[in-house]
């Protein structure tokens, strides 16, 4: 049996030990997924103990997805270009990838997102943002505003994009065009449900919002966004095309479209019922 995990420092809202029990039942395989809370000092070591004891590969999330780079042997290209990764793959050499991309590109497919000469909008300029970037890129993106309280900090991420532009919260008002609207930080995550990133102002107006949070499925922006009439969705798709990406590069195989279709419903249906 197959062992895998995640990496993070807070895990108690995560969902992944279930998306993968449901890739598991669909594609008959045997795996185990486990959970494991660390501090930035504990990754190398939890990488060498994990290679030492057999598992197959992990999962990265918040606030890990840049700094384990460094205890790599090999990233693949995707996350050379990203800078930024989220999944390991153990053995004789270890390497690093990228899903949370096609996660994001498998989201606006889904939701039917208009991209191509579009305006976005990006709160936050983490790991996750990086991925949002170069899928937006790819997908024709015209401009794209990453709106961050460091400014300085995220200009060194992002200083090889010429159609981005970085801004603070305070200079929100100053973006015109509000065509599509992400949000990559935590803020409106579990157990802070009453939180939200910008003010009913700022949300009104956005033809698409994207909240990368799904834990709570609705959150206050996407009521909003909902309710000035935007086209508003979460991250539980996003979450589970890269966790099904995950399984095909661990194992080395291509699952079916119906892998996912029946993992998201599954999910979804999941959530619903735990509210």
């Amino acid at each position: 049996m197959n062992k895998y995990g995640l990496f993070g420092r807070k895990l108690g809202h995560s969902v992944s030990p279930k998306i993968h029990e449901l890739i598991f039942k669909y594609t008959k395989a045997k795996g185990s997924y486990e959970l494991f809370e660390l501090e930035s000092g504990d990754l190398e070591g939890k990488l060498k103990e994990l290679k030492l004891n057999k598992y197959s590969g992990i999962n990265v999330t918040i606030p890990y997805k840049i700094d384990i780079i460094e205890y790599l042997d090999f990233v693949s290209d995707e996350v050379k270009k990203i800078g930024a990764l989220n999944t390991v793959k153990f053995g004789d050499v270890v390497k690093g990838y990228n899903t949370d991309y096609f996660g994001v590109v498998g989201s606006f497919e889904k939701f039917e997102v208009d991209i191509n000469g579009k305006t976005a909008v990006i709160l936050g300029a983490g790991g996750a943002a990086r991925a949002v970037v170069a899928a937006l890129l790819d997908s024709g993106i015209s401009e794209i505003f990453i709106v961050t309280r460091d400014v300085q900090e995220a200009g060194t991420k992002f200083l090889s994009y010429d159609k981005i532009k970085i801004i603070r919260y305070i200079d929100f008002q100053d973006i015109n065009k509000k065509d599509i609207l992400i949000n990559c930080t935590p803020v409106g995550m579990y157990p802070e449900l009453d939180a939200c990133p910008l003010s009913e102002m700022q949300i009104n107006g956005f033809k698409y919002v994207f909240d990368l949070i799904y834990n709570p499925m609705e959150t206050r922006l996407i009521k909003l966004a909902e309710a000035f009439g935007a086209t508003a969705f979460n991250g539980l798709y996003m979450l589970v095309v890269q966790a099904v990406r995950s399984q095909e590069i661990w194992n080395e195989v291509k699952y079916s479209q119906d892998v996912i279709d029946n993992v998201y419903r599954d999910l979804e249906l999941f959530m619903k019922e735990c509210k």
